[in-house]
């Protein structure tokens, strides 16, 4: 009789640590970054890329740190493969390894400071979970490489590296954009509806982002550079959509976002990235373009799609009013 493979269950969710101080995941993201320099030869340390560690690395972190307490936020992680490639410039598949493993040395050691003489029950199952997430977060990075084939390296004996392979951009080379316009009067309505109703049955976290282009009114009285910028912006925000979210185009520069799966925490983090991509990516009269973004999570601020929409339009001007990107 065949020997049956022994197979280990999932590391339960750890939800009574300690680790609030690690949830924007920037302590977690600089020692990330100091795991990855110390890995390389010093002449190769300028090749990393900084900005994109920057910009991604805290989302990937705050990601990583929040699935360590929940089995709904693991999944969520699993959307940040390709985030967790492009924050580290991965080409390989070894390069990618090399990175979560880091990833892992570097948010353990973190744990450990904010530990410190915790019971040991609590640092094995952290420990074990910790490790079962960034395998998780692992395969996601190469569950979402392209479709197209990679030649493979021995097949042409040279012992190249084999490429990590990449997903192609979200938005089209031809300028089309992966938004829904929606009826006339109220656009927003029927995309979220739709999806609220889904969701909801099921008990699962549902998010909707109202997204506004700060200075609107200024911006688009000047004419063809402003539809530009408007336009690039749009662009900006399509890329950075994780499956499952849509788009809604109220009117240029003012949009609804749909986010199933996604409680406050994640709606946070996803925000975080949306403002962060508009900026990077668009310059108005020498200037980043900003956006204020409002959120709404059901069932906390609504159950139905006007009391989130409402929330979510109330709190783009609150965030305005702080100073701030988002509220």
């Amino acid at each position: 009789m065949a020997r049956q493979p022994l197979e280990r269950g999932r590391p339960r969710p750890v939800a009574d640590a300690p680790l609030d101080a690690l949830a924007d995941g920037e302590l977690v993201a600089k020692r990330w970054l100091i795991e990855l320099i110390a890995a390389v030869p010093l002449r190769a340390a300028g090749e990393l890329p900084a900005a994109e560690m920057a910009r991604r690395g805290p989302v990937v972190c705050a990601a990583l740190i929040a699935s360590l307490s929940g089995d709904g936020a693991l999944e969520r992680l699993k959307h940040h493969g390709e985030t967790a490639a492009d924050a580290v410039g991965a080409q390989t598949a070894a390069d990618m390894v090399a990175a979560v493993e880091a990833l892992r040395g570097a948010t353990w050691a973190e744990i450990e400071d904010e530990l410190r003489a915790g019971d040991s029950d609590l640092r094995t199952a952290l420990a074990d979970r910790l490790a079962h997430c960034c395998s998780a977060l692992l395969e996601s990075a190469f569950e979402t490489a392209a479709a197209s084939p990679v030649p493979d390296a021995d097949a042409d004996g040279d012992g190249a590296p084999r490429p990590l392979a990449r997903r192609r951009p979200i938005v089209p080379v031809d300028g089309s954009l992966k938004i829904d316009s929606g009826p006339e009067g109220e656009p927003w309505r029927p995309a979220v509806e739709k999806r609220l109703k889904r969701y909801a049955s099921d008990k699962v976290a549902f998010a909707l982002l109202a997204l506004e282009v700060d200075d609107l009114e200024r911006l688009t009285a000047t004419g063809d550079t402003a539809a530009e910028a408007i336009e690039l912006a749009e662009r900006a925000v399509s890329a950075t959509l994780r499956p499952g979210d849509v788009l809604v185009r109220e009117r240029a520069g003012r949009y609804w976002l749909a986010a199933p799966e996604t409680d406050e925490l994640a709606a946070r983090i996803l925000a975080e990235q949306l403002a962060n991509a508009v900026s990077e990516a668009v310059e108005h009269h020498g200037a980043p373009l900003t956006v204020s973004i409002g959120i709404a999570v059901c069932p906390q601020h609504g159950t139905d799609a006007a009391e989130l929409a409402a929330y979510a339009d109330e709190a783009v001007f609150s965030a305005r009013a702080a100073g701030a990107r988002l509220a």
